[in-house]
């Protein structure tokens, strides 16, 4: 079976004024039953425009997955601002994905 890419083009924005946000780390990980599988991480620019690339070896449980369910960490200085643990994309599908993610405020 070929391998399927994925890339992550996002960005992190304050949610009221929607300006980019800096220098925050972004975690991307495969939400699975048991263990969920980092994807990648990578720290925004001065927009708040992040790239995170994986392939299908990056994720899969006991059983491999056919496609990953994504959920997203942003962190300052190892404090979590936001987590979409609880609202996942399901089966993302491979290629490049658009992603925003909205902060309350920035402290």
């Amino acid at each position: 079976m070929a391998t399927r890419n994925y890339r992550l083009l996002g960005r992190v924005v304050e949610r009221t004024r929607r300006s980019g946000i800096p220098g925050v780390t972004v975690e991307a990980w495969d939400r699975d039953t048991r263990y969920h599988d980092m994807l990648g991480s990578v720290v925004t620019d001065a927009d708040g425009a992040f790239s995170i690339a994986f392939d299908d070896d990056y994720f899969g449980d006991f059983a491999p997955d056919r496609s990953p369910d994504v959920f997203f960490k942003v962190l300052r200085d190892g404090r979590l601002l936001l987590t979409t643990f609880d609202k996942p994309m399901m089966n993302m599908r491979d290629g490049d994905t658009q992603v925003t993610l909205e902060i309350a405020e920035v402290q």
